[in-house]
């Protein structure tokens, strides 16, 4: 059986760039405060160098949720393997000193968390407004002649709001264990509306021959996200539509093979 098999590559800006470099580097940092301040044994110094690795922390977490919380567990780590007794362990004896490091951890994780429910939150308003203004555009714009390729493309800008949050992938039937979006609803209800979990999920092209799904998965961070189901197996189509020429002849292929 052959089955078509594609790879994209999507350009990375330069803040995700300095993003996914933070979540090396902020661990790095805070390790390196807590190595550099080894020579510092009392109760009152070793409050200071937590102090410096919450702050660190804290500005880490504020940029990247995901860098905050690599950053959180270095600083946890560092502040028990250099500045703990007994010191160069993972062993904590003094209960001031669970403390220490669990509130250390905890700090980092809680603004990681609040930082990536803000994400989220400015991102799918963000989307929303964007495709209003593009559903305005298109309202008033379109009583006059223009290219077809044109309105199209506002027609998409105009309803995928939510679909702009989502990454997607072609691949063959049956190559990922992730739940499938029935085409067919199990109830009769009118809802129009489907959450796309936050693990993804796949949906099969309608030519059964093609041997090839949509594998959409929510943006990182995003979390699981309620789409419009008639716009997910629009967009499905169309891609079948457009990827129909390229699409290999499955039973040909599948007889030859047998």
């Amino acid at each position: 059986m052959v089955v078509m098999s594609t790879t994209h590559t999507t350009p990375t800006s330069t803040l995700d760039q300095f993003r996914r470099a933070l979540t090396v580097a902020g661990p790095l940092a805070v390790l390196g405060v807590a190595w550099a301040s080894t020579g510092v044994r009392d109760t009152m110094a070793i409050a200071n160098v937590a102090l410096v690795m919450a702050v660190l922390t804290v500005a880490v977490a504020t940029v990247s949720w995901r860098a905050g919380i690599t950053t959180s567990i270095g600083a946890a780590l560092g502040l028990n393997y250099f500045h703990t007794e007994p010191v160069h362990t993972l062993r904590i004896t003094a209960q001031a000193d669970v403390v220490a490091v669990l509130l250390l951890a905890s700090i980092g994780i809680a603004v990681s968390i609040a930082t990536a429910l803000r994400v989220r939150s400015f991102a799918r308003e963000h989307t929303a407004t964007t495709a209003a203004e593009h559903r305005s555009l298109l309202a008033t714009a379109s009583a006059h002649d223009r290219p077809v390729a044109v309105v199209w493309t506002e027609a998409v800008q105009a309803m995928c709001a939510g679909m702009s949050l989502v990454d997607c992938r072609i691949e063959p039937v049956g190559s990922s264990k992730l739940p499938t979006i029935a085409r067919q609803r199990p109830h009769t209800d009118e809802s129009t509306t489907l959450v796309l979990p936050d693990g993804g999920a796949v949906v099969a092209f309608v030519d059964p021959r093609s041997h090839a799904q949509v594998t959409l998965t929510p943006k990182a961070g995003m979390g699981s996200i309620e789409l419009d189901r008639r716009i997910v197996f629009a967009f499905v189509d169309q891609l079948e539509l457009a990827l129909s020429s390229v699409l290999p002849p499955p039973l040909k292929a599948s007889g030859a093979a047998h």
